[in-house]
């Protein structure tokens, strides 16, 4: 009997994943609640959120291109996995404990730098250990793990909720537990790729030179193009916040961030490993013009929502794009790479992305007070159809 293709990929990746799946069932528990916590609990306004959910998120992709770097000089991915996890079971404590935005912010950028840390190196191990021909099969399978971690975190929420009568307090520690199970499938179950660290090691040419300076000239013009359409496409996304805040618009109780990260999530895992094998079989450009769409619809119902019922339909269409386009944009990005630069790739893009992100939240938010959300999802739209417009200068696979 054939095996399923998904249990034919190495151990390590599947560690990744079940890392990826305990970490987000705490990230969520943490995301969904914060908004409302932040607006009801600590009187923060939603331009504050968006400064605040930009500021972190830039501190989260910034780091990225360190982490990158360094994973590439170290040749090892493992350690900075490590590390990265070992701060968040730090971070979640402090969030737990926080009275003020002062505490919630300190927690939030411990958290972030992270994610930070982990991406790069966690995204090019993948890519080193991937057999040929199922890249994007791997990926696709990382995130939606991740996207089951997240629904389960969601799920969780939502039951904690209703059965301690909003006790936001209890659920954030209960969110502190599940990153130290995932140190545990680091320290066991992940291995660095010996087959790269000595090929590496046997390249006297890439001593001659400063590793960043090195690594950064020997990635192709293919991956600079892509680059290039990433950045237009991140300016079109925004914080999941401002999707929990137009669903408090509409239904004004607590367990909206839950219900819509549950949207969210649910169609995210469903499509993310299917369009990740997709990606192995077809043309890069038609699926990735295929997932920017899907944000295109997700946004008009976002904007012309008049119950909650069509805000979880916008939510579920943006975890839909979600799936599709992280699954596809990492797999590009590894494709694109090499095993010796693959960190530094990565580091770049998240970098790049993260700049994006910051502003696309800025102006997101801005648009929000002086226009309404439902008039601030235009602006997404806009930068989606931008991003479509741009794929022709790809080159296909």
């Amino acid at each position: 009997m054939k095996k399923i293709e998904a249990f034919t990929l190495p151990k390590s990746i599947w560690a990744i994943g079940l890392m990826t799946l305990l970490m987000n069932v705490s990230t969520v528990i943490i995301f969904s609640l914060s908004p409302l916590y932040l607006t009801k609990v600590l009187g923060v306004s939603a331009l504050g959120i968006g400064v605040l959910e930009g500021i972190v998120e830039f501190i989260s992709w910034t780091t990225r291109i360190f982490s990158g770097v360094i994973s590439d000089a170290m040749r090892k991915r493992k350690p900075l996995l490590v590390l990265a996890v070992t701060l968040t079971c730090i971070a979640r404590p402090i969030f737990a404990m926080a009275s003020s935005i002062t505490g919630i912010f300190i927690s939030r950028g411990i958290d972030r730098i992270a994610n930070g840390l982990q991406a790069p190196p966690r995204d090019a191990l993948i890519g080193d250990s991937a057999p040929r021909g199922k890249l994007g099969a791997a990926y696709g399978m990382r995130q939606s793990l991740g996207m089951i971690g997240s629904t389960v975190g969601a799920i969780a929420t939502l039951l904690w909720l209703q059965s301690t009568g909003n006790d936001f307090k209890q659920l954030f520690w209960f969110a502190a537990i599940s990153p130290f199970i995932a140190l545990v499938f680091i320290l066991f179950m992940v291995k660095d790729n010996t087959k790269v660290a000595q090929k590496e090691k046997a390249n006297p040419l890439k001593e001659k030179h400063h590793l960043t300076l090195y690594h950064i000239k020997t990635l192709p013009m293919d991956y600079w193009r892509f680059l290039f359409v990433a950045f237009i496409f991140c300016m079109a996304t925004y914080s999941g916040a401002f999707m929990i805040l137009r669903g408090e618009e509409i239904a004004k109780v607590a367990t909206v961030g839950p219900a819509i990260m549950i949207a969210q999530n649910t169609l995210a895992m469903l499509v993310a490993y299917p369009l990740g094998r997709l990606f192995d079989r077809y043309d890069h450009r038609y699926l990735l013009a295929i997932g920017f769409s899907i944000v295109l619809v997700a946004n008009t119902i976002f904007a012309f929502a008049d119950s909650f019922t069509l805000v979880l339909a916008g939510a579920a269409f943006w975890g839909m794009q979600m799936g599709i386009n992280q699954s596809l944009l990492t797999a590009t990005i590894s494709s694109t790479s090499s095993e010796a630069n693959r960190g530094t790739a990565f580091g770049i893009y998240y970098i790049t992305a993260g700049s994006a992100i910051f502003l696309a939240n800025a102006i997101v938010g801005n648009l929000a007070k002086l226009y309404g959300l439902q008039n601030a999802f235009f602006y997404s739209s806009a930068m989606a159809i931008l991003a479509i417009l741009c794929l022709p200068m790809l080159k296909k696979r």
